[in-house]
């Protein structure tokens, strides 16, 4: 029998090898809970905002498909008129933009790959 040798590892990435992207989105959601003039948490923003870009990633395949990064300003700015929060969705959505290229990695990450 041959040395077998695997030609890919499958990782769940968020949560597991680099920390979720909550820091940033609680920074955001806060911001757009204190410019409201609805009164809302940013717990409830963050609820919302969960729920909008949850559906807009349900309907993106096949000839409807976007890239992740389309969907969440798209879904940023769908909770800023929904919030009327004048924000402007563009470096909001940079903001997290900049964490997903370069994301916290959990320490044990790299001696686990290695």
């Amino acid at each position: 029998m041959k040395n077998w040798l695997p030609r890919a590892i499958l990782l769940d990435f968020y949560g597991t090898v680099v920390e979720d992207d909550d820091i940033p989105i609680g920074e955001i959601c806060g911001q757009i809970s204190v410019v409201s003039p609805l009164g809302v948490t940013a717990s409830e923003v963050g609820t919302y905002w969960g729920d909008v870009f949850y559906q807009l990633c349900s309907e993106s395949f096949g000839a409807k498909f976007q890239p992740q990064r389309d969907l969440e300003l798209l879904s940023l700015q769908n909770i800023l008129q929904h919030f009327k929060a004048d924000l402007d969705g563009q470096m909001l959505s940079q903001i997290l933009y900049e964490y997903w290229a370069q994301p916290t990695i959990f320490p044990e990450s790299k001696e686990v790959l290695k």
